[in-house]
């Protein structure tokens, strides 16, 4: 993230912190100026010590209306509309205990005056906390707030006294360069964070991404590339996994290996493109039977394919077994060098185990393609064993 959209973050997230915070510290404004009118209420008209708290506290009141408005609605209108408007409070919140100050040094002796610019300076101080996110807003409200006092007793306070206007001055001046260089730290560190946020974003994403690719090649290298049916090396382990998941458990696993009958006289008389697009509708006829999502069908090489039938009982494997074969020749798949039939025809050998010492992976295996020999052997066109 760089350039205007990353001023355009720090932007919003300084906005954000300045309505939060000044909205916190508004009752202590209102208190603050209470406490003031407290200690000088015997030197100064009550009346007037009320008045200017009553313009304070409508001041208050705007900027709480103000902040509420962000909070509701923050993206009504624009950061730099709300960096204007949040000067634009600064400055006569400001100028209220700047010129309100100066009127009330004007009209009491110096102990007074010292308490006007301790709580003068203790305003700037908590003003510090929230609104240095913005630090135009900040330094206006210093200026508005500190000069006429602090320029006041420098030009009126007797030379045997300390001079509150230098301490005033300097405060001002001390906390304006504390708050600069905090303010070009936070905003470093707003940089950063949105920074690290953004990158954090992008890494999820490429991750995301990454998983997605490393996912759909996995998907690809598990499946043949001209069917779309698992190939010999996946079904090799879903076979594996099936068998150790049969073997715990103790239930039956059913395999049928399937060949296309004279399928190389089939490509020999119709050409290896007609060869393929057959291939695709035999698996597409297998697939139409076996549908159960802990089934697979394969291709396990050349003309031949298998399928997985967990958890199946006996009468049910040669039942799919037999529909398969029914539903291959239903398709009426020309085949004119074929010896069994004027279509394409397939033969399957099927065996079902439940895993024991002498029931071994292999064995099943074996069994099945021995099955499919003798399919081959007694006609083609045909399961074997036959239904039970």
């Amino acid at each position: 993230m760089e350039g205007q959209a990353l001023q355009d973050k720090v932007a919003e997230e300084q906005i954000r912190l300045i309505c939060t915070r000044t909205l916190q510290g508004l009752p202590v404004t209102l208190a603050t100026a209470g406490l003031l009118v407290v200690i000088l209420y015997s030197h100064i008209s009550l009346w007037s010590l009320c008045a200017w708290w009553s313009l304070l506290g409508v001041m208050v009141a705007i900027r709480y209306g103000l902040f509420r408005l962000y909070h509701l609605n923050p993206k009504r209108v624009g950061s730099h509309v709300w960096q204007r408007r949040i000067i634009l409070t600064a400055v006569f919140s400001g100028l209220i205990w700047g010129l309100g100050g100066l009127w009330m040094v004007m009209q009491v002796g110096f102990i007074q005056q010292i308490m006007v610019l301790l709580v003068l300076v203790g305003m700037g101080a908590s003003g510090s906390t929230s609104i240095t996110y913005l630090f135009g807003a900040f330094s206006a409200y210093l200026l508005a707030m500190f000069m006429p006092v602090s320029v006041w007793l420098l030009m009126n306070a007797s030379h045997d006294e300390l001079n509150p206007g230098f301490v005033g001055i300097f405060f001002m001046l001390t906390l304006w360069l504390v708050r600069h260089w905090s303010y070009h730290a936070v905003m470093e560190s707003m940089k950063l964070r949105f920074r690290n946020v953004e990158l954090l974003s992008q890494l999820a994403t490429s991750n995301s991404e990454l998983a997605e690719a490393n996912q759909a090649l996995l998907t690809q290298s598990n499946r043949d590339h001209l069917t779309q049916v698992a190939n010999r090396r996946y079904f090799d382990d879903f076979l594996d996994r099936e068998w150790r998941r049969a073997n715990r458990g103790q239930h039956l696993i059913g395999l049928l290996m399937i060949d296309i009958d004279f399928f190389k006289g089939y490509n020999d008389t119709y050409g290896h493109q007609a060869g393929d697009k057959c291939l695709q509708q035999v698996v597409d006829g297998i697939s139409h039977e076996v549908f159960r999502p802990g089934d697979l069908t394969a291709r396990y090489g050349g003309e031949e394919f298998v399928v997985i039938l967990p958890e199946t009982p006996i009468a049910d494997v040669a039942r799919v077994a037999e529909k398969i074969r029914l539903h291959i020749e239903q398709l009426k798949i020309p085949h004119s060098a074929s010896k069994v039939s004027e279509f394409v025809t397939i033969s399957i050998g099927w065996r079902v185990f439940i895993p024991s010492d002498s029931n071994t992976l292999e064995s099943l295996v074996a069994n099945a393609d021995e099955n499919l020999y003798q399919a081959k052997q007694t006609g083609r066109n045909r399961i074997y064993p036959a239904q039970v």
